[in-house]
């Protein structure tokens, strides 16, 4: 149904060319467009129009349902060239803000897993801090082992004297 009322309005915009001063009535372009192109637009879908873009498009005159273009209509024309071109125009900048909008949460969901990452990363290397320091603790008893075992073996002559010397 959008699509049609947006080829509709593109159709009154059409028929009123621009002119500004130009005037008509939903009812008259409804019958002129549906001889045109076999679409019917009802009553209901009039009143739909009326209700949704009559003031945005649209400036009234007197109670005889009669309309001209308004400024934001022209405006409209004169950038845009048809108001489909300016609903896509709208929905592409909408389509716009959504791909924003999930780059962001695409972000978002990357700097959980760098934060993430950086913390497996911060215990891994405090283990491998905890790790180096055992590996140097065994690297220096094996580099001085012959050290420690005369100086257990000392100690246990020494002792073994002063036992035997106590007795």
């Amino acid at each position: 149904m959008q699509e049609k009322l947006t080829k509709f309005i593109d159709f009154v915009f059409d028929k009123l060319g621009g002119k500004f001063g130009s005037d008509t009535s939903f009812s008259d372009e409804a019958y002129y467009y549906e001889k045109e192109t076999q679409i019917e637009i009802t009553q209901a879908e009039i009143q739909y129009l009326e209700e949704k873009f009559f003031y945005d498009l649209f400036d009234p005159i007197g109670n005889v349902g009669l309309f001209k273009l308004s400024t934001s209509g022209k405006d409209i024309i004169d950038s845009y060239g048809s108001y489909s071109d300016y609903i896509e125009s709208q929905n592409q900048g909408i389509s716009n803000y959504q791909e924003v909008k999930e780059l962001e949460r695409k972000n978002l969901e990357f700097q959980n897993e760098n934060l993430e990452y950086q913390k497996t990363l911060r215990a891994r290397n405090e283990k491998i801090s905890k790790l180096e320091l055992r590996l140097k603790r065994f690297q220096l008893l094996e580099k001085w082992w012959w050290l420690i075992g005369i100086l257990i073996f000392i100690a246990g002559f020494v002792l073994q004297v002063l036992l035997k010397l106590q007795f």
